[in-house]
């Protein structure tokens, strides 16, 4: 079976160019999971949420800057 599919690969670099996408899609996709899940870790109600005010809301800038679409200058 796994014969197969590599030879299968191999005869269509479509199908690589398609799994490399994928693969990128997903790193993509667990990096913004990673990042908000420490964004819910930083704005959740705990009692060191206060103590660490200005650490947090500077990671939450650096996050949430990190996310808006770049603006074209026309």
């Amino acid at each position: 079976m796994l014969t197969r599919l590599s030879q299968s690969f191999s005869k269509n670099p479509l199908a690589w160019i398609l799994f490399v996408l994928f693969l990128i899609a997903e790193g993509g996709n667990w990096q913004r999971g990673v990042e908000l899940s420490r964004l819910c870790e930083l704005t959740g109600l705990d009692d060191d949420l206060v103590a660490n005010l200005t650490a947090n809301q500077r990671e939450i800038r650096r996050i949430c800057v990190g996310r808006r679409p770049e603006e074209r200058a026309d």
